[in-house]
């Protein structure tokens, strides 16, 4: 590299130094820039100002970044908390329409054979026959109930009842329920002599998973047919069923009817089918 000329000597650069001086102001051009802005003319000041705008351009988008139609995108926070509140909230929907009505199903159709005692004086009988029921729900917590039985033996009685009920689960694998129904009653002594009533009844009752494929319930039934029975009945069922494949359930139940003059034993065994 050559020497630097001695302060004050004309060197090979001073002159280009010194034409770069601006315009009026008696300054080098590096000075300028550097100089408050105030003290430059309005045409100086301009270029400088605007190259300043083109010198510092905004930052190019990034590759892989879509363009925003007017809409600042969520941030990545809010957006994880909101769906784990939505899917929160359907775990807890979803968990609350499987407990509605205890997990019990109640539209099912149920048949099977039937006996019972009728003690009353000279007219004992040991009664066999058939009985067919069902239930239907109809909405969260209501549902329609329906029966029929025939048994025979001197004495044949037909009896048939229909109407709306209700179930209230109390906890998991527990249900209360209740009935309204209509009811009929017929009594036929061998073709001689019959009699036959239309009243009402009612029932409560309770479902209880024991395990996880038995179920137990208890119930008792008010029925208003005092035309044929002499009198209000108050019937007791204790009904056990067990799961024997996928949607089918055998059933074993006991009774005791008040019916004659003493209360009567009676049992069923059957199956039942869920829909």
């Amino acid at each position: 590299m050559a020497p630097l000329p001695p302060l004050g000597e004309q060197g090979p650069y001073t002159e280009s130094a010194k034409s770069l001086t601006s315009r009026g102001s008696g300054q080098p051009a590096a000075a300028a820039l550097h100089a408050p802005a105030a003290r430059l003319p309005r045409q100086d000041r301009q270029p400088l100002l605007a190259s300043r705008w083109y010198l510092t351009p905004p930052p190019a988008p990034h590759p892989g970044a879509t363009r925003s139609r007017g809409v600042a995108p969520m941030p990545k926070r809010v957006t994880i908390a909101l769906t784990s509140g939505l899917l929160a909230s359907a775990a807890l929907t979803g968990q609350a329409a499987a407990q509605a009505g205890g997990g019990f199903n109640y539209t099912f159709i149920e048949g099977g054979l039937a006996s019972q005692e009728y003690n009353a004086g000279r007219k004992d009988q040991d009664l066999l026959g058939t009985q067919i029921a069902g239930s239907l729900a109809l909405a969260p917590g209501l549902f329609a109930v329906a029966d029929y039985e025939y048994l025979n033996d001197d004495l044949s009685t037909t009896s048939a009842s229909i109407g709306p009920g209700a179930h209230l689960p109390a906890a998991a694998g527990l249900d209360f329920y209740a009935t309204v129904t209509l009811e009929y009653l017929e009594y036929d002594w061998d073709d001689r002599n019959s009699e036959d009533d239309t009243g009402f009844g009612v029932t409560a009752g309770v479902r209880y998973a024991l395990m996880q494929r038995t179920e137990i319930n208890g119930e008792i039934e008010y029925v208003d047919v005092d035309e044929v029975t002499g009198d209000e009945l108050l019937n007791l069922y204790a009904t056990a069923l067990y799961e024997l494949a996928p949607r089918i359930e055998g059933v074993g139940e006991l009774r005791i009817n008040d019916v004659g003059e003493e209360d009567n034993l009676g049992a069923l065994i059957g199956a039942r089918y869920n829909f």
